[in-house]
C-alpha cells in the first residue's frame, strides 16, 4: 500500500471546497440553499480543525 503522507482529514477538507473552487475558476454563484449549505460544511470543518488542533496542543503541554 502506497502512503503519499495525506491524511483522511485533509483530503476530506479539499474534497469540501470542490464548490468554491467552481465559483472561482467557472464563475458559478450558488443559489442560497446550496451557499447557506456550503457555509454550514466549511464551519463544520473549521471546527474540527481548532479542536484536534486544541486537543494535540493540550497533549504537548502535559
Amino acid at each position: 500500500m502506497h502512503n503519499s503522507g495525506l491524511k483522511a482529514k485533509t483530503v476530506g477538507l479539499v474534497a469540501y471546497m470542490q464548490p468554491v473552487y467552481g465559483v472561482v475558476i467557472l464563475h458559478s454563484v450558488p443559489d442560497m440553499p446550496t451557499f447557506v449549505g456550503g457555509a454550514i460544511i466549511v464551519a463544520a470543518a473549521v471546527y474540527e480543525y481548532v479542536r484536534e488542533h486544541n486537543k494535540a496542543a493540550a497533549i504537548l503541554t502535559e
